[in-house]
């Protein structure tokens, strides 16, 4: 059995491969574990490490296989993660440690398609993002911002400046939701974000994402608002698989794929020229 220091020092290598991105999320708490040395959990956290470092080894595998086939093999890999915490979970909903899994394997997979493209983009998980810029006159001029904490986005690192005050300042391409059980009163706090932040970035996607619904289907239509899609990546509801955590289907891989692809559409998009209004006249469509 590993040390914790020895488990430490393995799970700092798989990070030290990061270059240019921010840490994945549910490394950065696995970390934070790790570092509480917790003596009577010490041969789980043996367990856990041995399951996340394959989970590693894979997802940074990048092979020559195409997107579809990496999606593939990710969901795979993720999947038999999260199976072991149905049975083995010593934490608390409210630390997080499990939630974050699902953000990390997206993270691995919008990793993996910047790769291919010369804009330079970032990863961010669990990072607060300018959903709202305001300007103030007090004391010589300032920037305000308002942000909410996401899960996951795909952004641009900027700057922005005021009078010769420069800040950092990130646009959004894609945002992410990311929940275990969605209900109406989180919907309807994300609704809230969501069309504040579509006023400042009105190109930026905004997906929801979550492993079950705790929602009504038959009385209330979720097209109504801001948020481009809602999936619900296990295609359940809590009710069926609360008290039995064993009946939870796996993650629905085409949904998966298709949120990929959306990102892959959206940096191509980025990529096309941009008519002149010269142009769009002839077309007779100016926006």
């Amino acid at each position: 059995m590993k040390s914790y220091e020895e488990l430490i020092e393995e799970l700092s290598k798989y990070d030290a491969t990061i270059v240019g991105q921010e840490l994945p999320p549910h490394s950065t708490n696995l970390m934070h574990q790790l570092n509480k040395k917790d003596a009577k959990n010490l041969r789980l956290f043996n367990d856990v490490c041995s399951r996340y470092f394959k989970f590693r080894k894979e997802v940074s595998n990048r092979k020559t296989e195409d997107l579809a086939e990496f999606v593939d093999r990710v969901v795979d890999k993720t999947n038999s993660y999260m199976d072991y915490f149905s049975t083995n979970n010593p934490f608390s909903h409210q630390q997080d440690f499990t939630s974050s899994i699902i953000p990390e394997m997206f993270y691995f997979i919008f990793s993996r398609i910047i790769e291919s493209t010369e804009i330079p983009l970032v990863v961010q998980a669990q990072n607060d993002l300018p959903i709202e810029c305001m300007f103030d006159l007090y004391g010589g001029g300032r920037l305000l911002f308002k942000k909410k904490r996401l899960d996951l986005s795909l952004c641009k690192k900027s700057k922005l400046a005021l009078d010769g005050v420069s800040h950092d300042f990130v646009i959004p391409m894609l945002a992410m939701e990311i929940k275990t059980n969605l209900d109406k009163n989180m919907l309807a706090g994300i609704e809230n974000s969501v069309s504040a932040l579509k006023r400042t970035f009105p190109n930026c996607m905004y997906f929801v994402v979550s492993e079950f619904a705790d929602l009504a289907t038959d009385k209330l239509n979720y097209a109504s608002t801001d948020i481009d899609e809602i999936y619900i990546i296990r295609n359940q509801k809590r009710a069926s698989v609360r008290g039995n955590k064993n009946s939870k289907n796996a993650i629905n891989k085409a949904l998966v794929m298709e949120l990929a692809l959306e990102a892959v559409s959206l940096l191509a998009s980025i990529s096309e020229e941009q008519l002149t209004l010269e142009k769009r006249m002839k077309l007779g469509k100016l926006i």
